[in-house]
């Protein structure tokens, strides 16, 4: 299962090569994957070891280093980018550093998405540091939430307010209207929660906040549908607190079973702990469900509280199970008003389209000659 940031990724890059230009995908891998592959949509993706960065006492940490390096300089001439755009500024950082201290005449861009500057680099110092170099050699610099803006200039200063934002976006499929054929993906009425199994999604929050709920919404289940490294203590949390009589563990869905999952929802849940731009708002938001999410990160930027779905403070069991009552207990002119609403904010300022646009001028902006001279040759 992709996780939202890969599929962000994924769709840039298929909405580039659709407007003409030359674009890859290069992975930074933790296992070993297979070198080159071709993604359905003709997208090539090639894959490279992580980058571990060099430690002054492990001799073997400067070979993977090194090879890491090599690799990726290997891809550059045989590619000859006019972008790079680093999408995750994590693991890449070494490489990519690494290879912009040689001559070359790719431009950088790197894009803040959310935990990139968060968590992950504050618990690797080292990796922290390489990530500012990252940041300082960098041409431009954006991030798909206003939010994160802020976070990147608090980070790193030097960057003045030289950071653009573009947000994420949903494809056109996600707008469509259901079919009149359309069978409910969920028997009975539920509550519907989709991301990764993981602390920062805050599914153990819902689950304490649906034990207060539980006994008020009789007849209604919650939904998780989603994978991660934390199923198996959450299957056991939803089984101390008494409330795995109600919760359906579903697994991973495809798209068109999730365009029917968000339709047929009571509402959409979106209790985390730390947020870029989160693809499940926008994905909920398109399909018309009305969502209820922590008032953190980039999530203001998509729910307008009261009027396409409700914030609540995070890390709050309490607030949230208030605010979900709150939502299933509207007037139903209530709640195809705020759906209509949700669909509305979505379709004006998150679209794929747009989303495209605004990438293709920043890059064009960096190179040279007057816009729309040549068709960049983009690696992300």
């Amino acid at each position: 299962m992709l996780g939202g940031a890969e599929l962000s990724v994924l769709s840039l890059a298929e909405g580039l090569a659709k407007r003409g230009h030359n674009t890859i995908i290069l992975e930074f891998a933790a296992t070993r994957a297979k070198r080159k592959r071709i993604l359905a949509s003709g997208i090539r993706v090639q894959s490279i070891p992580r980058a571990f960065y060099p430690h002054p006492g492990r001799p073997r940490s400067w070979l993977r280093f090194s090879r890491s390096v090599w690799q990726f300089l290997k891809v550059i001439r045989q590619f000859k980018p006019d972008i790079v755009s680093v999408q995750f500024p994590t693991w890449q950082s070494p490489p990519v550093v690494a290879a912009h201290a040689l001559p070359h005449k790719w431009r950088l861009i790197v894009t803040a998405r959310g935990s990139d500057i968060g968590a992950m680099p504050f618990s690797q110092p080292r990796l922290r540091r390489w990530q500012r170099l990252l940041f300082q050699h960098a041409d431009a610099v954006t991030t798909v939430s206003e939010s994160l803006r802020r976070d990147v200039l608090a980070l790193h200063p030097f960057l003045r307010s030289e950071v653009q934002v573009i947000h994420n976006a949903v494809e056109p499929g996600w707008f469509a209207e259901a079919r009149a054929d359309a069978r409910r993906a969920i028997v009975g009425r539920y509550v519907l929660f989709v991301g990764a199994f993981l602390a920062v999604k805050g599914v153990d929050i819902l689950l304490h906040a649906w034990r207060r709920i539980q006994d008020e919404a009789p007849g209604l289940s919650l939904v998780l549908v989603g994978e991660g490294l934390d199923f198996d203590s959450l299957v056991g949390l939803s089984e101390r607190l008494g409330v795995n009589g109600s919760v359906r563990f579903a697994g991973t869905k495809l798209q068109q079973d999730l365009l029917s999952l968000y339709r047929d929802a009571e509402l959409v849940v979106i209790p985390s702990r730390n947020e870029g731009l989160p693809r499940v708002a926008l994905e909920a938001g398109a399909c018309a469900s009305i969502c209820v999410g922590s008032n953190l990160g980039g999530l203001p930027e998509v729910i307008e509280d009261q009027v396409t779905g409700f914030l609540v403070e995070p890390e709050s069991p309490n607030r949230l199970a208030e605010a979900m009552l709150r939502a299933l207990n509207l007037p139903v002119e209530v709640k195809l008003r705020m759906s209509t609403a949700a669909k509305a904010r979505i379709r004006e300022r998150f679209t794929h389209e747009r989303m495209i646009a605004n990438y293709e001028e920043l890059f064009q902006s960096l190179l040279d000659g007057p816009s729309g001279d040549k068709s960049p040759s983009i690696r992300l």
